[in-house]
């Protein structure tokens, strides 16, 4: 189906009436336990028109999980999928109105409830739940101010054109799908949201940016090599991606032999790596693919009005070339976890840099170094936390998770190479097991044999 601006804003306004009407008040929180869709996009905005906070989270995780994560959130009310059953949650559920059919009435002022003011830049906009290394996942919180910095920031950029038409490529529980649904709709461009079950479906994916003439999308390197693949073993589907222009890379190292076998497919296609953390507001540095970048390509510079400095391990400046920390801050800076403060603080520290902007930076954990050519570089993670598939894992969440069931004492996840990619392997699991079974004999038999006369 279509829907028009005009109509996206009808399903708006009539949402934050519904929302204002089952209690939800200035800076609440309010979850979208959602299966993405159209629907979520309108509350998004309808959440945003309330100046409250939205959290997406996937109605197929399981229950348990969804139900700490909702009951983090404190809300008055829950926000579902169309049809969706609304049973089981501790507060009012409201499933939301399908975007398909009539545009609805307008709002009556006598019986709606009046809007609150339109929401400050320093008041919260979204959280994101991402991996938590203690067992139990965090929900990363940002700003307007930052989320509009982003997207004013990719207008300057990439050009605020109605010809635009942007496919949402993403899960909606990823923070790169909020570029993805929300950009377009500052500069009059076209969003194209497809089925859930299309988003990873490559032969699909072609498909609509075929059928959509998409100019603008977003891959992690994983899915990018997959597809160079695709089109290197179907030849015919090259035709389809001719309406692609820019293309955003980004949660993964990027793989700069498959940029320019794409790029050699599609010659006119602007790639761009993309770096930062949920924490501030999507990502904030960017670095535009060019045919002389080797490995390891640079993540580049940062966006308008934001900073990151590389620190040694006295925490002072680290000299070209010398890998440490990355830190970032300024604009796009958000303001830690959802109830929990000491791993705010643990994380999000002051600023003792006078001449950059804020009074607090964001320790990213990621390890980094700047080149002679002023480009920033990735090197890594300092701690347990890695990507696969672009999505952000504490390898010790898992091994908390495993080690929770009666059965186990003790495990450990490990992370493999094969496939042009990282994945957490079963098999190495399994060795690792075998592997510290024999060390675990062989140490008996030491023992025994002290014990020995």
């Amino acid at each position: 189906g279509t829907l028009t601006y005009r109509g996206l804003m009808g399903r708006v306004d009539a949402l934050a009436s519904q929302l204002a009407r089952a209690g939800v008040r200035r800076g609440d929180f309010v979850p979208l336990v959602m299966a993405g869709g159209p629907e979520l996009l309108v509350a998004m905005l309808a959440v945003l028109r309330s100046a409250a906070v939205f959290v997406p989270l996937d109605e197929q995780w399981p229950g348990p999980r969804l139900r700490a994560m909702v009951d983090a959130c404190d809300p008055a009310v829950v926000l579902l999928s169309p049809g969706a059953a609304p049973g089981g949650w501790t507060v009012p559920a409201l499933a939301v109105d399908p975007v398909s059919g009539a545009d609805p009435e307008p709002a009556h002022a006598s019986s709606a409830r009046p809007m609150p003011a339109p929401p400050r830049p320093d008041e919260l906009a979204y959280g994101f739940y991402t991996s938590g290394s203690t067992g139990a996942p965090k929900c990363a919180l940002n700003l307007h101010s930052g989320l509009a910095n982003r997207l004013l920031a990719m207008g300057r950029r990439f050009g605020a054109s109605p010809r635009n038409v942007v496919l949402q490529n993403s899960r909606h529980t990823f923070d790169s799908s909020l570029w993805q649904l929300l950009w377009p709709l500052t500069c009059g461009s076209r969003v194209v949201i497809p089925r859930a079950h299309d988003i990873l479906d490559l032969t699909a994916t072609v498909e609509v940016i075929e059928r959509h003439r998409v100019t603008m999308t977003d891959f992690v390197p994983t899915i990018l090599t997959a597809l160079v693949e695709l089109l290197d073993s179907r030849p015919e589907l090259v035709d389809g991606l001719a309406s692609l222009r820019m293309l955003l890379v980004g949660g993964e190292e990027i793989a700069p032999e498959s940029v320019r076998a794409l790029q050699r497919l599609l010659p006119h296609l602007r790639v761009t790596n993309t770096y930062g953390p949920t924490e501030a507001s999507i990502g904030s540095v960017f670095h535009e693919v060019a045919p002389q970048d080797r490995a390891p390509v640079p993540i580049g510079r940062p966006i308008d009005n934001t900073w990151a400095i590389v620190l040694d391990e006295h925490g002072e400046p680290a000299r070209a070339g010398e890998i440490g920390e990355i830190c970032i801050g300024g604009a796009c800076l958000g303001t830690g976890y959802l109830g929990d403060p000491d791993r705010t603080d643990r994380v999000f520290v002051g600023n003792p840099f006078p001449e950059l902007p804020g009074k607090r930076m964001y320790r990213t954990g990621d390890l980094g170094h700047y080149g002679t050519n002023g480009l920033l570089y990735f090197d890594g993670r300092r701690d347990q936390q890695v990507k696969i598939g672009g999505v952000r894992v504490e390898l010790t969440e898992i091994e908390h998770a495993i080690a929770s069931h009666p059965s186990v004492r003790e495990a450990k996840v490990l992370v493999s190479d094969h496939g042009g990619g990282q994945h957490l392997d079963q098999e190495g699991l399994q060795h690792q097991r075998h592997q510290q079974r024999h060390q675990d004999d062989q140490r008996h038999l030491a023992h025994q044999r002290t014990l020995a006369p």
